[in-house]
């Protein structure tokens, strides 16, 4: 019987932390819990997630699960974080984000690099990441490439940018399709949400 998985940032009412957890399926309408804990729980203080691990994007890769997630640190800087694990239910984080860097001269609480969606692009033989550049509370589709899915090249802006501070983008999703990309993303308009 097949087994499906599904990657999810759970919330915490009390800790008020959000940390990513898996759940099972065998027809998509039953779903189980996949333990008590987080899959990936929170590390300790001084790393990238140890206050929050969330956004999960998973891929199998060489019979590999690998999963890029967003980390926030407890002075909210936004990172992607890399684990790895063999069966989809059991993993190892790595120590240390894959993409993390400070956007800004005076740092917010809020700012970084968010929302990893990950595909590996088989015409360039490469992962390929879109992810959400947050920067004085605007916000851009940012596009990066890797060769192993753990050394990233520089983020390149996309024309996917911030109007005002009202206007934001987040979450984009990303499926290869015919030789050309299809992009989905969601775009906020001060209390309007919408794909």
């Amino acid at each position: 019987m097949k087994k499906y998985l599904l990657f999810y940032a759970g919330y915490n009412n009390k800790t008020e932390k959000e940390q990513i957890g898996v759940a099972t399926s065998s027809d998509f309408n039953n779903w189980n819990w996949e333990g008590d804990s987080p899959k990936i729980p929170l590390k300790s203080q001084g790393f990238a997630d140890e206050t929050q691990t969330s956004n999960p994007c998973v891929l199998k890769h060489e019979d590999i699960y690998k999963m890029w997630y967003q980390g926030k640190s407890k002075e909210g800087l936004l990172s992607v974080c890399y684990a790895e694990s063999k069966d989809g239910l059991d993993w190892k984080v790595h120590d240390k984000p894959v993409i993390s860097q400070r956007v800004s001269g005076i740092p917010e609480f809020r700012e970084g690099i968010q929302h990893p969606h990950v595909i590996f692009d088989t015409n360039k033989n490469r992962f390929v990441m879109w992810c959400v550049v947050y920067k004085n509370n605007k916000t851009t589709i940012g596009y990066c490439e890797s060769v192993n899915g753990l050394i990233w090249t520089d983020i390149i802006s996309t024309n996917l940018e911030s109007l005002d501070l009202n206007h934001k983008y987040f979450y984009p999703f990303v499926l290869l399709e015919n030789n050309s990309y299809r992009l989905w993303i969601t775009e906020r308009i001060g209390s309007k949400w919408m794909i």
